[in-house]
């Protein structure tokens, strides 16, 4: 531990060494006061206030490879492609790019191989647990993950790259200098990115899980073995369950009768671990470079495995890059609130070449403060010849005035970045166990390939994403905020909610569903394609989930009708918006994404087009070549003063107004109020 500042104390390194990961989880019983495991633990509950720059920009970032950064003309490559840096990894010597004014973000901060898997070192053992995969408690060196994040010298090794990194990402006095962010890993994963395997459950987490098992249950194992729907003898003999064991134990039962608690809960304990992993390390950076936001990049859907609890990975991250599937992005905007940086990566397309530009503006409505490009090999071409200059190849050609648009000091970027997100009086809830439950009921039919279940797979196939795509389009014309089912039951959570989205929501606690309940009796209204409710929040069935929820839930398939709802619930929407095509006239459905900043309102304007993810991971879209109409109105009739913030035109008093852009375009205005 010799990178260690005096900042940083050996007592902190010691406890973050440390196996344990902090407080206990799942089933919540307010009669309860429930204490952490070790009372020094960090709670990823606990984050600090981040202080962002006094000039709030939108940087853009060049992911580079180790050889790019060091080929001479780089720098003026950057500044054609409209960005303002690229991504450093420690080893990379950055003083000529800090000296030209670029902007960085360290790049595995905490080192490779630890947090996100090498392909050469998980490769191996999946061949293990591939057939391994039907046996309800297979060999520990099975179940356990390479590099479990428990393991001291684990945690050493990725402590000490983290304060290096941190050391040279330090803020300077007054905000200047610095890194943009700091990112521990790229595509980590409790697993491989969401895939569905059983790690870790080695002897140290085994140790962990029953502990906190005690802890939870207050060492009543009666009330355990009554919830688990299990014969424990000694609390030594309770462990974490596997997925095979649950499905040997409940798929040949109809899903009704399914009692998944002692897997749900061993979900939830993996789940804790990644989270609390990156909180522990965002606390080391935090102590050596304050002020710097600090988290991962490359985060999945949410998921039932790999650790993509997003309310465990926003309470633990100052900085998230989510690939936007299954609604990460939003997701992660919504449950992390101001505190959050929240990037976005802009990947090149072998089908489309309108999609790079059109992800650029969605995410910009979604809410991204920060956007990095994928890649110096892909955005530049470089020559081999002596003292030839680099240029920019076609993709970096097209994408570059979108860049330079949106990463502009005075530019719509930056004039986003200084609004916050706005929403309306609609909530629309996520719940983790639900995920997992859901997946389970995917799977049914996979008989012993459940194990080839893939995230890649999971974004076209996942009745939950579907369910909660579908809500989010119905009320895209809206400005919706996702809510984590855990906080539904939180003082205030509801205060000005008139209508409650629960898309796919199976499991809810008994203290949500009594909140729920009074809630609705004094005029909130809910809506779910399923009766929700069916399971409680550990995964246990219910039976007759209606009465639970008083019969007071509209369920409505598919949400057909949720739009109509919602209208009627919550009355028109102050802003309306249509969109067509110039040629065909033909109606094209629109995403907007509203922020505010004082009394002045933005918001984003993208056609929702259709994006599908192929097997390789890549989005698949087919744009229209004709431009995009939009005509926008205020419902109550009346003027305000707007400004084309793309144009920097004011367009005066106005109630409607029309604008067209192409396919891949977005519409960025603002009014006051």
């Amino acid at each position: 531990m010799r990178f260690l500042p005096a900042a940083l104390s050996l007592a902190t390194v010691a406890l973050l060494v440390g196996a344990g990961c902090g407080p206990a989880m799942g089933r919540d019983r307010p009669a309860r006061t429930v204490v952490p495991l070790r009372a020094e633990q960090v709670s990823a509950r606990a984050r600090p206030p981040v202080h962002r720059r006094a000039a709030r920009t939108h940087p853009v970032l060049v992911w580079t490879y180790g050889d790019d950064a060091r080929r001479p003309g780089m720098i003026s490559a950057i500044e054609a492609l409209g960005a303002t840096g690229l991504s450093m990894p420690l080893e990379r010597d950055l003083a000529r790019f800090v000296r030209s004014g670029q902007d960085w973000y360290e790049d595995d901060a905490a080192g490779k191989g630890e947090l996100h898997l090498k392909r050469e070192l998980w490769k191996r053992h999946w061949d293990r647990v591939w057939s391994e995969r039907t046996t309800a408690w297979p060999l520990e060196t099975v179940r356990s993950r390479p590099h479990c994040l428990r393991a001291p010298e684990v945690r050493a090794q990725m402590i000490g790259r983290a304060v290096q990194s941190a050391a040279r990402g330090a803020r300077r006095a007054g905000g200047k200098g610095g890194a943009v962010a700091i990112s521990l890993a790229d595509e980590p994963s409790m697993t491989v990115r969401a895939n569905p395997l059983d790690w870790c459950l080695c002897h140290l987490c085994c140790v962990e899980f029953k502990d906190r098992m005690q802890l939870h249950w207050e060492g009543d194992l009666d009330a355990l073995n009554d919830a688990w729907g299990t014969e424990y003898r000694t609390w030594g003999a309770v462990r974490p369950w596997t997925t095979a064991a649950i499905r040997d134990r409940c798929l040949t039962q109809p899903p009704h009768t399914w009692n998944l608690a002692p897997w749900i809960q061993t979900r939830a304990f993996q789940d804790a671990t990644f989270s609390e992993t990156l909180a522990a390390l965002r606390e080391v950076v935090s102590a050596v470079g304050p002020g710097v936001p600090c988290g991962i990049t490359g985060t999945q859907a949410p998921s039932a495995f790999g650790g993509w609890d997003y309310r465990g990975l926003t309470a633990a991250c100052d900085f998230l890059e989510p690939y936007d599937i299954g609604l990460a992005v939003p997701v992660a905007r919504d449950l992390g609130g101001d505190g959050l940086l929240l990037g976005q990566t802009v990947f090149p397309s072998s089908t489309e070449p309108l999609l790079p530009m059109w992800r650029v503006w969605r995410g910009l409505a979604r809410g991204v403060g920060m956007s990095i490009v994928w890649s110096s090999k892909d955005a530049v071409k470089f020559s081999e010849a002596e003292g030839v200059a680099p240029t920019l190849s076609r993709y970096g050609t097209k994408i570059a005035p979108v860049l330079a648009e949106i990463s502009a000091k005075d530019g719509v970027g930056a004039r986003l970045a200084q609004a916050r997100p706005f929403y309306d009086d609609t909530r629309i809830v996520i719940s983790q166990p639900s995920l997992a439950i859901r997946w389970m009921l995917d799977s049914q039919d996979d008989g012993d390939t459940w194990l080839r279940r893939f995230g890649s797979y999971e974004a076209d196939n996942s009745q939950a994403i579907q369910s909660r795509a579908a809500a989010w389009r119905a009320l895209a014309g809206r400005s919706p905020k996702f809510i984590d089912e855990r906080d539904l039951a939180r003082p205030g959570a509801l205060q000005g909610v008139k209508l409650l989205v629960l898309p796919d929501v199976m499991a809810l606690s008994d203290d949500t569903c009594s909140v729920l309940r009074r809630w609705s009796r004094h005029g909130g209204r809910m809506v779910s394609d399923i009766q929700p409710g069916a399971y409680d929040e550990i995964g246990a069935p219910r039976g007759r989930a209606a009465e639970r929820m008083g019969g007071r839930v509209v369920v409505d398939p598919g949400f057909e009708r949720l739009g109509q709802i919602a209208r009627e619930t919550c009355g028109e929407r102050r802003l309306q918006v249509s969109a067509t095509l110039v040629g065909s006239g033909e109606e094209v459905p629109v995403e907007l994404g509203v922020r505010v900043d004082g009394d002045r309102f933005y918001v984003v304007a993208v056609p929702d087009w259709n994006v599908t993810i192929g097997t390789g991971g890549e989005a698949r879209a087919r744009l229209p070549k004709e431009p995009v109409h939009f005509a926008f109105w205020f419902s109550d009739g009346g003027d305000r003063v707007v400004r084309n913030e793309r144009a920097n035109q004011d367009l005066g008093p106005v109630n409607e107004w029309d604008i067209e852009t192409d396919a891949a375009g977005g519409a960025v205005f603002s009014w006051t109020e």
